[in-house]
């Protein structure tokens, strides 16, 4: 991909993003990525124009490429997400009469097939198979015991220290989950026995998941 210069209104507008907005700076270099790569491709429909200087059939024709190199409608939606949040942002500037990827999405012809997730039976004949004999296979039984009781992202757990559990409110506190926000996990009785015994088993040591690392 060549180099291209951005305008000042794109600047503008992953500065908005960022201060005003709060993205988290994944989210705004995925933005800023989808930008430059359909700016890319625009430039050889409609040399010249500006992404929010385009026509609605001007945008349909990258999407249309995208759609022969194999995109699938989920992610040729997510450019378009991208690319409706700048054009709003030009109208808002004055840069623009209108949106014309306002309310536009693709729809997907196929049929999507929902993740293959355990039963609550297939669960608890997991929890029940971990032995409890060794430190490690109760390190190993508390870790899906987070994951199915409380709901914990994988690097929410491997993130987890000592100082993140409330004893009094029975909770945890994640200081980062997904897009950078911080969220609190209540913690069910049945784990929260388990993980009180397991931290004091394992002494005063600050990161919950370093010894096994």
């Amino acid at each position: 991909m060549q180099t291209i210069q951005l305008d000042s209104l794109v600047q503008g507008y992953l500065e908005y993003l960022k201060e005003i907005k709060r993205l988290a700076h994944r989210t705004i270099v995925d933005v800023k990525c989808t930008v430059l790569k359909v700016m890319e491709k625009t430039k050889k429909i409609r040399p010249g124009k500006q992404l929010w200087e385009l026509s609605l059939d001007d945008h349909m024709q990258w999407m249309e490429q995208e759609r022969q190199e194999g995109k699938s409608s989920l992610s040729i939606n997510k450019q378009i997400s991208h690319v409706r949040g700048l054009i709003d942002y030009a109208w808002h500037n004055g840069r623009t009469d209108r949106n014309v990827l306002e309310g536009f999405y693709k729809k997907d012809a196929k049929t999507k097939i929902p993740p293959e997730v355990l039963s609550i039976e297939e669960t608890t004949a997991l929890i029940k198979s971990c032995s409890q004999k060794t430190k490690q296979e109760r390190y190993n039984r508390l870790i899906i015991l987070l994951l199915y009781g409380c709901g914990f992202r994988t690097h929410e757990l491997c993130d987890l220290n000592v100082q993140d559990i409330n004893t009094e409110k029975q909770e945890v506190f994640i200081k980062k989950a997904k897009g950078d926000i911080q969220r609190v996990i209540p913690v069910p009785a049945g784990v929260w026995t388990e993980l009180l015994a397991y931290m004091t088993e394992r002494g005063g040591k600050k990161a919950l998941y370093s010894e096994h690392r």
